[in-house]
């Protein structure tokens, strides 16, 4: 790895651990960045998973998943479901969007309300008005 990458992939974690702070709190925030640096670590150096790492790694869980529904609950309780996704008018029945590890995905993902979306949420296929 090049300094570049680390001191990149550093910055997206401490926006990350910001953006969780915002929703939890400081602490719980800070303990989800050490979570991360323990898998770091653990996957790396091929080290055991102790008991406080686990704690650690619980808590990190149980702090995204509430981060995950005070952001977005909202958002999927609104969609519409039944409605159908708007055709892309591409040939070959959709267009190809890559990803990491040269998969590509035949889901487009659009940004909706504030959040990515793969559903291709609009206004047209919320239940409730804003």
């Amino acid at each position: 790895m090049d300094i570049h990458h680390i001191t990149h992939r550093t910055a997206e974690e401490c926006r990350a651990t910001a953006e969780l702070a915002k929703h939890a709190s400081w602490s719980q925030a800070i303990n989800t960045f050490h979570a991360k640096l323990d898998i770091q670590v653990m996957s790396r150096k091929n080290n055991p998973e102790t008991p406080a790492i686990t704690s650690r790694l619980m808590r990190k869980h149980r702090t995204v998943l509430n981060y995950l529904e005070s952001r977005y609950a909202d958002f999927y309780r609104r969609y519409d479901y039944a409605q159908p996704l708007p055709d892309d008018g591409l040939p070959g029945g959709g267009a190809k969007y890559g990803c990491a590890g040269g998969r590509a995905s035949t889901t487009p993902r659009r940004w909706c309300n504030g959040a990515w979306s793969p559903f291709s949420a609009t206004s047209k296929n919320m239940t409730s008005s804003f």
